[in-house]
């Protein structure tokens, strides 16, 4: 991996969410109503329910232009610069030279007009968890940084089925035709059960 990584200035959200109507009913701590704001510490803004059904809710970025917020996976504000109908876009704003913690040890910012480079400072021998896809499913594996360059660092991955062949055995409950996708939920309970 690079020492360095790059980012963009600016990022562009999805102003849409649609939520299960018992994921918001736990997130909310109420029953969903068409036009409520409504805000948890999980999201970094308000959103504006906008429909519900017997099912799930859909609901908006609910903000303004000017408004400052931190972004998912940053450790600095953001300003929203443009909201319009469908999406947001954030131009972030790092302070120069600030130092924050990543997965890989401390990384040093700097920010430039278009971009912001992330110079990450690894600790050999770090252990991390880093979620991995293995058949459209995430599954979290350890790696440990084995190896530190100038410009570059090797993560490998470590635990006990790293050199292992995985044999399952399954029992076939039911057989369904015409099944065209599996849900990524459903994806997400199998992987749970490894």
């Amino acid at each position: 991996m690079n020492l360095t990584q790059v980012i963009p200035r600016t990022i562009t959200v999805n102003r849409y969410e649609k939520l299960k109507l018992e994921s918001f009913e736990k997130l909310f701590n109420k029953p969903p109503i068409k036009g409520d704001v409504v805000f948890n510490p999980e999201f970094p803004w308000p959103h504006k329910v906008l429909n519900v059904t017997n099912t799930s809710v859909i609901m908006q970025i609910h903000i303004k232009e000017g408004e400052k917020y931190r972004l998912p996976k940053t450790q600095w504000d953001s300003t929203a610069l443009r909201v319009e109908e469908e999406s947001v876009t954030f131009f972030q704003a790092p302070k120069e030279n600030m130092t924050i913690e990543t997965e890989f040890g401390t990384a040093t910012v700097k920010a430039e007009r278009s971009k912001i480079y992330l110079h990450h400072t690894p600790e050999l021998g770090k252990v991390i968890e880093r979620p991995v896809p293995i058949g459209g499913i995430q599954i979290k594996q350890k790696f440990k940084i084995v190896n530190i360059t100038e410009e570059k660092f090797t993560i490998q991955r470590i635990g006990t089925l790293t050199d292992k062949r995985l044999i399952l055995e399954a029992e076939v409950l039911d057989i369904v035709k015409d099944v065209k996708e599996i849900k990524e939920d459903v994806l997400q309970e199998i992987a749970s059960l490894v």
